[in-house]
């Protein structure tokens, strides 16, 4: 019965659907150096609680494995980061396990600083939703990461 009340539901939604559909306005951007983008990342992420390291590579980025010793670290690569909060975007195939950001205790995201955008503006005109099941972006810590001391 309940199957059946929320069949004719949705199908009266899609016979009612406007016919035209609207275009989404345009959104004004705004250009600026990348150099200052990525001084306004690191800045944007430190105030949400995250660490910049610059490196020159990926593999310069790794440690002896003995210095992570019951650290629960994760390292992903990030599609692009945005300079107005500090936050990084991933999909599905960034992540491999879609938990993986949310609940490990240090998160490791390899970002390009040519791949850093100045707003969620622009962000959200790099982001595919038709391509990907699921994305998300990611700032700051997560309290479910944190570990909890024990009582």
């Amino acid at each position: 019965m309940a199957n059946d009340s929320r069949e004719a539901i949705l199908n009266s939604v899609w016979r009612n659907l406007p016919a035209n559909r609207v275009a989404l306005p345009k959104t004004a951007l705004f250009n600026e150096d990348q150099e200052s983008l990525v001084a306004r990342f690191e800045s944007a992420l430190e105030v949400m609680g995250g660490k910049c390291h610059v490196v020159g590579s990926g593999a310069e980025a790794a440690r002896d494995s003995h210095e992570l010793a019951g650290v629960d670290v994760g390292v992903v690569r990030a599609q692009f980061g945005v300079a107005e909060t500090g936050a990084v975007w991933f999909t599905q195939n960034d992540l491999g396990i879609n938990a993986l950001a949310f609940l490990c205790q240090h998160l490791v995201v390899l970002l390009d600083p040519k791949e850093i955008v100045a707003s969620m503006h622009e962000a959200y005109q790099r982001v595919k939703p038709g391509e990907v099941a699921y994305g998300c972006f990611v700032a700051g810590p997560s309290a479910t990461g944190r570990k909890v001391p024990a009582a």
